[in-house]
């Protein structure tokens, strides 16, 4: 552990420098993703390369998602896999989060609880 200013401040500037890289990272993952949702309506399919590329995993990642069915085939071009653009795009993009439903007035007001408790013949 670090004790004096100028090994705080090199620490510092190398996490600073990596905080950097990932950001830099994460802005060409994204302009990938801008770039496959333009090409959606123009190119419904993706090699099995284009796949692993935008995925960044390997062939046989591809190949196994395939399998598990988490990932649909398209068809052939020419001696080519495909699979569609629209199941890579839900493997990159997050789920989205399901809406929670509103209580009643009664479940607000504790009527229904009193009702249960009045059933349980205590």
């Amino acid at each position: 552990m670090p004790t004096d200013a100028p090994e705080i401040a090199n620490l510092i500037g190398q996490v600073l420098q990596e905080v950097r890289d990932l950001r830099r990272e994460v802005m060409a993952v994204h302009a990938d993703l801008v770039e496959l949702r333009n090409r959606q309506g123009s190119a419904p399919a993706l090699t099995i390369h284009e796949a692993s590329k935008m995925l960044n995993c390997g062939r046989a990642q591809v190949f196994r998602l395939i399998s598990e069915k988490r990932l649909d085939l398209a068809p052939k071009f020419g001696r080519k896999r495909t699979v569609t653009t629209a199941s890579v795009l839900a493997l990159i993009e997050p789920p989205e989060p399901e809406k929670k439903q509103k209580r009643s007035s009664r479940a607000k007001s504790g009527e229904d609880l009193g009702a249960a408790v009045r059933a349980l013949d205590w």
